[in-house]
């Protein structure tokens, strides 16, 4: 495997991890573009304080925040990962649905862990102090035992 100094999919910045997630500008772009649906950090306000970085930008916040930050960063590496293996990135809107939803059914599952949660039947909202609440529709049913 060949190892780069510089960004293999813009050639801008050193190729670090901080840069990959937090500075390429395709990372940017998603990143952005889950900020407008879900309460992340302002990417323009992260900093690189050195291979903690992540340890630092996921310390003291809620359980739901630090598993929006963490999915937006798996999301990020796996359209990195399309474009240097040579395949199109997948397009922002389709990382944006596929992440939402993708923690909603997880937080749903949290919440009603006994239930028979049908895909799309769970009204979600989130609240002033940016927690998500769940409302089952008639359509979830609780498990029989």
């Amino acid at each position: 495997m060949e190892v780069f100094d510089t960004c293999v999919i813009y050639g801008m910045e050193c190729e670090c991890t901080f840069h990959a997630f937090c500075r390429c500008p395709m990372a940017r772009s998603l990143w952005q573009a889950m900020e407008e649906v879900w309460p992340l950090p302002d990417i323009g306000t992260l900093t690189n304080t050195s291979s903690e970085w992540l340890l630092h930008l996921l310390e003291g916040r809620s359980e739901t925040m630090r598993a929006m930050i963490i999915m937006t960063l798996w999301r990020i590496w796996h359209c990195r990962n399309e474009v240097i293996h040579h395949k199109p990135a997948p397009p922002i809107e389709a990382s944006r649905r596929f992440l939402c939803s993708y923690l909603e059914s997880l937080l749903t599952i949290k919440q009603f862990p006994n239930a028979d949660v049908a895909k799309g039947k769970t009204a979600v909202s989130w609240s002033r102090d940016n927690k998500l609440k769940t409302t089952p529709s008639a359509s979830v049913k609780p498990l029989r035992p």
